[in-house]
């Protein structure tokens, strides 16, 4: 359909309604790029966004999960609910019988919630990688279109309810602004 993908590339800024400046990670080079349309899909602290002014005040919970060696079985999960995980949940996920992702998210003391989890849950099994970020509340009220700019996932707060995960609302939206444009 004539879209160009390129990797490696970060948004820096507009330079007018129908023209962007794309810095390449590889060697720095700076490119301009004009188009029609642009979509800001480039997560929860979305530049095209800020750019655009339409990063609103939005809330993100604050995400910590880590790899461990812990014994599961492979055909189940757990979820954790209540005071030691405030206004989110804990989940334990197997990708084998031996390894674990286990996590949760919370508005803030993420980090002691964390730990005390991990420990809960763990004692002193060995952590293959941490991994942390934000993850962005679902506002109704959002604006997530400013004249040729859209937003979808999670820079538009488009993220399911039930786990705060954003890849697939993220691809419906892609389908659903392409049927609309």
């Amino acid at each position: 359909a004539g879209a160009k993908v390129l990797v490696n590339h970060q948004f820096i800024g507009f330079n007018n309604k129908n023209s962007i400046k794309i810095k390449n990670k590889n060697n720095n080079e700076i490119k301009d790029i004009e188009s029609k349309i642009i979509v800001g899909a480039d997560g929860p602290s979305s530049a095209v966004a800020k750019a655009t002014g339409l990063n609103s005040n939005s809330k993100f919970y604050i995400g910590m999960q880590a790899k461990v060696k812990l014994k599961a079985d492979i055909d189940a999960f757990e979820t954790h609910f209540g005071s030691d995980f405030p206004n989110f949940f804990g989940w334990v996920v197997p990708e084998s019988e031996d390894i674990v992702r286990l996590g949760l998210g919370a508005f803030q003391n993420a980090r002691d919630y964390f730990y005390k989890f991990l420990e809960s849950k763990m004692g002193s099994k060995e952590i293959l990688c941490w991994e942390s970020g934000i993850i962005p509340l679902y506002d109704p009220k959002k604006i997530i279109q400013r004249e040729n700019v859209y937003l979808i996932g999670d820079a538009a707060t488009q993220v399911k309810a039930t786990t705060g995960g954003g890849i697939i609302p993220s691809l419906k939206a892609a389908t659903t602004l392409c049927d609309c444009i």
